[in-house]
């Protein structure tokens, strides 16, 4: 099971900018899911992180699941940055987290992969 290690995306909130951005609808399930995708997506280009980061789908304890900027994971094959012996600059994750903009007391977390 790969672990990543990021800011959860809140799914409202990308559906919102999303459809703000014109990257899709919300008609159906499917839509939703791939405008939630999508937005993350752009987000990442915008952030100009594409290159180091990904969007990763998250599972939650409680189930539920989430869309994840994943700055590093326990796998090197799906991020540049990995657990435990080459994880990101703390710059780096600091800026991750001023363009998100989430509040103080949010840090990057582990999160365990949906698939």
């Amino acid at each position: 099971m790969v672990h990543f290690y990021g800011f959860l995306l809140d799914p409202d909130w990308l559906l919102e900018l999303g459809t703000k951005k014109g990257l899709g609808s919300c008609r159906t399930s499917i839509a939703r899911e791939c405008l939630k995708s999508r937005t993350a997506m752009k987000l990442l280009i915008e952030a100009h992180a594409d290159e180091w980061c990904t969007v990763e789908n998250v599972t939650l304890q409680n189930g539920k699941h989430y869309w994840c900027i994943a700055l590093a994971s326990t796998d090197p094959r799906r991020t540049v940055y990995t657990y435990p012996k080459n994880m990101p600059p703390q710059k780096l994750v600091d800026e991750m987290k001023a363009f998100l903009k989430k509040p103080e007391d949010i840090q990057a977390m582990w999160w365990k992969g949906t698939l």
